[in-house]
């Protein structure tokens, strides 16, 4: 899908358009905010944090299953168990600075509907512009969902038996994520005035949902060849 900013690339700029509500309820960084913080912010009677905050949390918390088993696994030492590692540790870090990104995008959105803009095309340009970017978050944290996923698909073999349950659980909330991301994607793109690019962001969203429950398919096959999905 083209998009005219990338997540997180006015994040500086974003931050000082923050609602009150919003900083009030994670001081600027949702994804290092307690347990409880987080989850009473989710609860409060406020537009964010949201599905997409949840999700990229969420992400975090499989994915750090999944690299947990790998670190107190015995072949840890291969080079596919440390390059999963690295690569885990990485999206992580990501995954944090998309929470927020999501945070902002909707701030943004909501800044808008309270700005006087003179001339009716620039209000429904800025308009436009701030779908795409809310749009291009909860695409951005499906495509990091399906990276978890991948991660959890390739950590079977190089984790030890008793902690294969990590990584399925790990897979299991990804893929839950996931989906969480997709459905924020379907309501923020149907936004866009722009038909054919929501339909491509949808199109997107549906190819990430295929891809992710191939990977989950692949994670239960690994630890169960008689598995099957459940209905």
């Amino acid at each position: 899908m083209t998009r005219a900013t990338e997540p997180g690339a006015e994040r500086r700029g974003r931050a000082g358009r923050r609602t009150m509500a919003a900083e009030d309820a994670h001081g600027g960084a949702f994804a290092t905010s307690s347990v409880a913080v987080l989850r009473d912010a989710i609860a409060a009677a406020r537009p964010t944090p949201g599905c997409g905050v949840a999700a990229a949390v969420a992400l975090s918390v499989g994915l750090a299953l999944v690299v947990k088993a790998l670190r107190i696994s015995d072949r840890q030492s291969s080079a596919d168990a440390t390059d999963l590692v690295a690569r885990g540790k990485a999206l992580m870090a990501r995954l944090e600075r998309l929470a927020d990104d999501d945070a902002d995008a909707f701030a943004d959105y909501l800044a808008l509907r309270h700005t006087d803009l003179d001339d009716d095309q620039d209000r429904i340009d800025a308009a436009e512009a701030a779908a795409r970017t809310a749009t291009a978050v909860p695409l951005a944290l499906a495509r990091d969902g399906l990276r978890v996923l991948v991660i959890a698909e390739r950590a079977i073999p190089a984790c030890r038996t008793m902690l294969h349950a990590d990584v399925l659980g790990g897979a299991l909330i990804a893929h839950g994520a996931l989906r969480a991301a997709l459905a924020s994607l379907s309501a923020d793109a149907r936004a866009l005035e722009d038909a054919a690019a929501s339909d491509m962001a949808i199109a997107a969203g549906h190819g990430l949902s295929l891809r992710a429950d191939a990977c989950l398919r692949s994670v239960r096959l690994q630890l169960d060849p008689s598995a099957t999905d459940p209905d």
